[in-house]
């Protein structure tokens, strides 16, 4: 059951029909996604809430109840056998070093360091190129991301070590927008960052 008039309380409910949703006039007309045949206006229409399905399911996609047809065809490939894992970078070079003074003096105590990371091959997921309909692997742009800290170590009355470090990740803030491909048909989909922003921390630490 659903509003009469979308998003309006007072008017009375009525039960939602196929036939709302496939009527263009109707203010339940569910806008499909092209791609997915996802309903992008689904929270507008107060379609989310509770009580709201066709008690229908195990359809094929050519028997789709809003008439939704992919644009792949009938047959949507997930994975071939012998297909890469996915999710993380085929290459990965990190290195790390840091200091420690503790020679009597004004350094004594003093903790620096630095890391970095280059991530090559990215490996992000599998789309179904929507001329050939077979999977291709998306790959992001390499990164490569240099982090330093910084830290001090004393001894407080012969009793108490206190420390403080301040750390930044990401130095240079080597980050930017991609468009990756629509995991249906590999046009151009969801645009986001890659990589991380400058990160910069700082704690203080008293051990008793």
């Amino acid at each position: 059951m659903v509003r009469q008039t979308p998003g309006n309380a007072p008017t009375p409910l009525i039960p939602l029909t196929l036939a709302m949703m496939k009527d263009r006039s109707s203010p339940y007309f569910a806008q499909l996604d092209p791609a997915s045949g996802r309903i992008p206006n689904a929270s507008a229409l107060d379609l989310l809430g509770s009580g709201v399905g066709t008690s229908v399911s195990g359809l094929p996609i050519s028997d789709h109840q809003l008439g939704f047809a992919p644009p792949t065809g009938s047959t949507f490939l997930v994975r071939n056998g012998g297909d890469v894992s996915t999710d993380y970078a085929a290459k990965v070079l990190t290195v790390a070093t840091s200091w420690r003074f503790s020679r009597d003096g004004f350094l004594n105590g003093v903790i620096a360091g630095a890391n970095a990371s280059d991530q090559a091959q990215g490996r992000s997921y599998d789309y179904t190129d929507a001329t050939t309909r077979q999977g291709v692997l998306s790959s992001p742009p390499d990164t490569f991301v240099v982090g330093v800290f910084a830290g001090y170590r004393r001894k407080l009355f012969n009793r108490y070590t206190w420390s403080a470090r301040l750390s930044v990740g990401n130095l240079f803030s080597s980050e930017e927008i991609v468009i990756f491909p629509r995991a249906s048909d590999g046009l151009p989909g969801a645009a986001r960052y890659h990589g991380s922003p400058r990160q910069i921390q700082w704690t203080n630490t008293i051990v008793f």
